[in-house]
């Protein structure tokens, strides 16, 4: 049997949190899904919540873009092992020292263009060379 444990948090927006026991098929046992945010992503949620049922590999990831579709997105792919950030860096902008979990949160909470994540958290304002890395997230 194997256990797994997600839980993220937005500051002041959407928070989700997943726990799964799985077979050594792989196949959910139990699941417990929790979420606290707008009536779009509880209603995302409650979709989901009937398709934790079987094979994990079964549960496909949300399309969406807003917020509550990314956290979930990460959460199924991280229980898949299938997540891989981003940028794996603990600092994206060298220059104005900026970390990499500022400029995701950003994005996260709204900041949908590269002008918007740079307003936001003055990334790839100075000399420009992360400018490629924040478009790729």
């Amino acid at each position: 049997m194997k256990n797994f444990k997600f839980k993220k948090k937005i500051p002041g927006r959407e928070e989700l949190s997943l726990e799964l026991s799985l077979d050594g098929d792989g196949n959910i046992k139990n699941f417990h899904l929790k979420a606290v945010g707008s009536l779009a992503f509880l209603r995302l949620i409650e979709k989901y919540r009937k398709l934790f049922a079987g094979p994990l590999t079964n549960v496909h990831e949300p399309e969406e873009t807003n917020t509550g579709a990314l956290l979930l997105r990460e959460a199924i792919l991280t229980a898949k092992g299938q997540w891989l950030p981003p940028y794996k860096e603990l600092q994206l902008c060298h220059c104005r020292s900026i970390p990499t979990e500022k400029v995701m949160e950003s994005i996260l909470i709204g900041a949908n263009t590269t002008e918007k994540v740079s307003r936001m958290t003055s990334a790839s304002t100075a000399c420009g060379t992360c400018m490629p890395d924040v478009q790729a997230i």
